[in-house]
């Protein structure tokens, strides 16, 4: 358990240190995850306190820490949010930290009991002691799991956004951290059942060794999905306001400029680049897209990808070139992506229609 906790400690710091200090990025989310693993290394530290022996030799110290559970929780839903630039006002954020300075408020009687007193509780299991201490047992447990849940949701809303935005998604979408903070989201359940096992039977070993194995993997996997960011990270600009311009959708034939001009093969093309080539508004030209022709900028580009796909099988470049080829020259910049889209918009996958083409050509 020593050796967990030192390793625990040692990898807890070094994320820490570099997000708060070290990370060029000089941005919110950089700052929230460097709190977040400093809070994980004060939770190593704690149990490396109570491991190590140190805890009865210093017992003033115990308890000191029930809070932290509480803060994980709205630090990882704060982080999330500041990653997909959400626009909730900053201010509010205070308030999910409420309910851990009101644990250390209501509990400040356990805080300051006396060192043997303290001493007595923690190694008495919590189904022998007040119902009160059972609560905070118990309820420690539960913010995690649903800042967790906020935060996928969250993820899942700015996929959506950046759909209207962008046509290539693949990423900046954070997809990564949302099957990341799914496994955590199941670990914390089953952690939940070591903390239980620790708390109401007695079951330390178990209990402590799941939890800190667990707490490490989550660390050391955040904190690689951190220091990559940057070829995951996009930035979620909002919608701009009309800035004079009138709110009325002129009939601009969006078509006829995207089949002259092709900048759908600019693979990070986005809405902004578009409306600025149009020299028109984007929220104009999102509003022209969405009624005049009844689809969202990303179906609207990758459509016109997968028409210039075809277009160019029909002109037999697949003699010349590979399919991944001529996909990536028609503004794709994925194989998945486009075998994904190919396969929404025609109901087939592309070597399908190649056999379609050449089968056509020969019946001619």
């Amino acid at each position: 358990m020593i050796i967990i906790s030192i390793i625990g400690i040692f990898v807890n710091l070094f994320f820490s240190l570099w997000f708060l200090f070290v990370a060029r990025r000089n941005i919110p989310s950089d700052k929230f995850l460097g709190v977040l693993y400093m809070l994980f290394f004060l939770t190593f530290v704690f149990n490396l306190y109570e491991f190590s022996g140190m805890m009865m030799k210093y017992p003033a110290f115990i308890f000191l820490d029930m809070g932290i559970p509480f803060i994980i929780g709205p630090l990882i839903w704060t982080y999330v949010l500041a990653l997909v630039k959400s626009p909730k006002r900053k201010a509010n954020y205070f308030i999910h930290y409420v309910p851990a300075l009101l644990i250390y408020f209501l509990f400040i009687d356990i805080v300051f009991m006396a060192p043997d007193e303290k001493i007595k509780l923690l190694q008495t299991p919590a189904s022998e002691v007040s119902i009160r201490y059972q609560a905070a047992t118990i309820l420690q447990l539960l913010p995690v799991p649903v800042y967790l849940i906020l935060s996928i949701v969250e993820i899942d809303r700015y996929g959506k956004k950046l759909k209207r935005l962008y046509s290539a998604t693949e990423k900046i979408n954070h997809r990564w951290l949302k099957v990341i903070l799914s496994l955590f989201l199941i670990f914390w359940i089953c952690v939940s059942a070591g903390i239980v096992t620790i708390n109401f039977f007695n079951e330390t070993l178990l209990g402590m060794s799941v939890f800190m194995i667990g707490l490490i993997m989550f660390s050391s996997i955040t904190g690689i999905y951190g220091l990559k960011r940057n070829f995951l990270i996009g930035k979620l600009i909002e919608m701009p306001a009309t800035n004079g311009y009138m709110d009325i959708v002129e009939d601009v034939n969006v078509m006829a400029y995207v089949n002259d001009n092709k900048p759908y093969l600019q693979p990070e093309l986005t809405l902004y680049q578009l409306a600025a080539y149009m020299d028109m508004p984007a929220h104009k030209l999102s509003r022209i897209l969405k009624t005049k022709y009844d689809t969202s900028f990303f179906d609207f580009i990758n459509n016109q990808r997968i028409r210039e796909f075809k277009q160019r099988i029909r002109k037999h470049e697949h003699l010349k070139f590979s399919i991944l080829s001529i996909a990536y020259d028609c503004g794709f910049n994925s194989k998945s992506a486009f075998y994904r889209f190919f396969k929404k918009y025609e109901g087939c996958t592309p070597k399908d229609y190649i056999s379609m083409v050449e089968a056509e050509n020969q019946n001619h």
